[in-house]
């Protein structure tokens, strides 16, 4: 997500982003409900507390590269891809890649290549 906010200004010809959370907020949650030890803290309303709850809707709603594409895990736990659906609807021209089995740690090495693809592709336009 913070890559996307980066990216704003620096005329990329592609973003590509692996297991990413839809805002600070939901992956400071999911670090939370990571650990037994901090678990409680997961009550606490996180997106209240923050002074800003970054998002990457709306860091992708703002001029960005030409070309997005998202690789998500289906058996991402920390971040279910349906999460990413629901809070990226609104974002036109971003290709969401779903990679089969893919969790968040197994994602990147699993979509290595479909990654390089992509890659490729964005920077022949």
């Amino acid at each position: 997500m913070l890559a996307a906010y980066a990216s704003r200004d620096a005329g990329l010809a592609g973003l590509v982003l692996v297991a990413t959370a839809p805002s600070l907020s939901e992956a400071i949650r999911v670090r939370l409900a990571s650990r037994w030890y901090l678990m409680p803290l997961g009550i606490l309303p996180v997106s209240r507390i923050l002074p800003h709850d970054y998002s990457l809707t709306e860091s992708l709603l703002q001029p960005h590269a030409r070309d997005v594409a998202i690789f998500q895990g289906t058996e991402d736990r920390q971040v279910p891809i349906s999460d990413l659906d629901s809070a990226l609807s609104r974002v036109q021209g971003l290709r969401m890649v779903q990679v089969t089995g893919g969790t968040h740690s197994t994602t990147f090495p699993l979509s290595r290549d479909a990654q390089i693809s992509v890659i490729r592709g964005m920077l022949s336009q």
